[in-house]
């Protein structure tokens, strides 16, 4: 199996990363992250730019692009540490793209890609388990319960929440806007802003079943993965700067054979793991 990238993704992740290195300093990150907020102005950069819709399907005004093209801006963004809600809005509308009717998600997915739209995911209650749902629609299809670190919920416009009827789970999209929705922010020594959400019959609608939630979950492990690599990379990519600049005994640390073994062992991890992360 051949994992290298084509020429075009390859300038896309370049030129990503270019911008990020370029208008998008650590302290500006740093910045944000004391505040407790997250970077809008960055994503209104990647909606501009059309970086956000690459993804997507061309019928609905996406660059119909794939899962890589997604992986790639996960990437990127995740080197540069940036506090933007790319992986959970990727993982919602993706899912809805592929198992929802296209008639009710079509006007979401077009606003993601033109900006108006944020959907996150809202799915961990207090057993803190995927595979626990205990939320409950009741017979109007309305949602009342609570959910448990829905990361960057207070700044969504769409919550899509794992719930159950008769038929068994399945994902309910929820305007946060509404006044039965309400967001208590968390505190904790993450970086991701995160919310307890309680839901008090609140409308919701319906958009696909157990088989949704499933690839929901899916897709935010396979990110997840795609961000640890990109941490991997930076991590390698600062100690050998770090090795080049450090001097001790009147030379470079990276000149002694014990710090290169360090570093061609973590240069061998991060490549395997490119290839396991892609494939």
């Amino acid at each position: 199996m051949n994992l290298d990238l084509s020429e075009t993704q390859i300038l896309l992740g370049d030129t990503l990363g270019e911008f990020l290195d370029r208008e998008v300093p650590f302290s500006r990150i740093r910045s944000i992250d004391a505040a407790g907020s997250w970077d809008q102005d960055l994503w209104e950069v990647l909606v501009e730019r059309g970086w956000l819709a690459l993804p997507f399907q061309e019928a609905l005004g996406g660059g119909g692009g794939s899962l890589l093209e997604a992986g790639i801006l996960v990437e990127k963004l995740s080197r540069r540490a940036v506090v933007v809600p790319l992986v959970e809005v990727l993982a919602a509308a993706l899912t809805l793209q592929q198992f929802a009717e296209p008639q009710p998600v079509e006007a979401l997915i077009r606003g993601v890609i033109e900006g108006s739209a944020i959907p996150v995911p809202s799915l961990l209650e207090s057993s803190d388990r995927f595979d626990r749902v205990a939320l409950e629609a009741d017979a109007d299809g309305s949602l009342r319960g609570e959910k448990f670190f829905v990361d960057y919920g207070q700044f969504a416009t769409h919550h899509l929440v794992a719930a159950r009827n008769r038929e068994g789970p399945g994902l309910y999209l929820v305007d946060v806007r509404h006044a039965s929705v309400k967001q208590e922010p968390l505190h904790s020594i993450g970086r991701t802003p995160q919310a307890i959400v309680r839901y008090d019959r609140v409308p919701a609608q319906l958009l696909c079943g157990s088989d949704g939630l499933a690839q929901l979950i899916r897709l935010g492990r396979a990110f997840a993965s795609v961000q640890c690599l990109a941490l991997m990379e930076q991590a390698l990519e600062m100690t050998v700067a770090y090795a080049s600049l450090r001097e001790q005994f009147g030379r470079p640390i990276g000149s002694f054979q014990a710090v290169q073994h360090h570093c061609a062992n973590m240069a061998t991890l991060v490549e395997s793991a490119r290839f396991l992360v892609y494939e």
